[in-house]
């Protein structure tokens, strides 16, 4: 698991679709589709699409801690 990606999700910010598709053995294009079709929330940083900390704990099925 890429450290990055645990630090940004953990810190709450929002993750490239690249680092998402690698972590889930996914190919970026399969996730551009379901962002596309609204089955995964994602949010535009100027040109580039992120998915938010939320919803990248919810693709890699990490638990939020209470």
């Amino acid at each position: 698991m890429d450290t990055d990606l645990r630090q940004r999700v953990e810190a709450d910010l929002p993750v490239k679709v690249t680092c998402i598709a690698k972590a889930t053995e996914t190919s970026r294009n399969h996730l551009y589709d379901a962002i596309k079709k609204g089955e995964i929330r994602s949010v535009r940083v100027g040109r580039t699409i992120r998915i938010p900390a939320a919803e990248a704990r919810r693709l890699l099925g990490w638990e939020v801690a209470a």
